[in-house]
């Protein structure tokens, strides 16, 4: 795997309402089918991508990448050239995005996790895992950027449940 040296500063976070899905190279994914509902989990690069279908239909796509999303094409966008807590909240779905310059352990029991080439003698890493709950799934990303003075963890919790508390109909 080539190197690739990314900054925590270069993310952007969009989350997509409309069922255009983005040409992106996917390193590892996996899905998770429950009744109508479909989730695909995606590394792509050292970020993470999040397809959620309903009946075959994409309903929702969050990305948090350092790839050149359109503001406009987002229900929501978040540049991060500041590196602090982000969350977003609407309906029956919410993200939360942090970042750590202190040492964060990794994500026990990681569904999906690729480790890159090392940069300034460190490793960087991106992590997903997930949980299908009764009423709707969560899951977390964990991506770990090597800096010359240290680490930059970014750290994101995502949920989508429905209002009437049964995803699964």
């Amino acid at each position: 795997m080539k190197t690739i040296h990314q900054q925590p500063t270069n993310l952007v976070l969009g989350v997509l309402t409309s069922g255009h899905l983005h040409n992106l190279t996917v390193l590892q994914a996996e899905g998770v089918n429950a009744g109508c509902w479909s989730f695909e989990f995606q590394i792509i690069g050292e970020s993470h991508r999040i397809i959620v279908r309903r009946d075959n239909l994409v309903v929702l796509q969050e990305i948090l990448a350092c790839v050149p999303l359109v503001a406009a094409d987002c229900h929501h966008f978040k540049r991060f050239t500041r590196l602090g807590v982000h969350s977003f909240r609407q309906d029956s779905y919410g993200v939360d995005i942090w970042f750590s310059e202190e040492p964060v352990p990794l994500l026990e029991g990681a569904n999906l996790e690729v480790w890159f080439p090392a940069v300034y003698h460190q490793q960087p890493v991106t992590q997903i895992k997930w949980d299908v709950l009764p009423n709707g799934i969560r899951w977390w990303t964990l991506h770990l950027y090597p800096l010359q003075t240290g680490t930059i963890t970014v750290l994101s919790s995502s949920h989508l449940q429905t209002k009437d508390g049964d995803l699964w109909t």
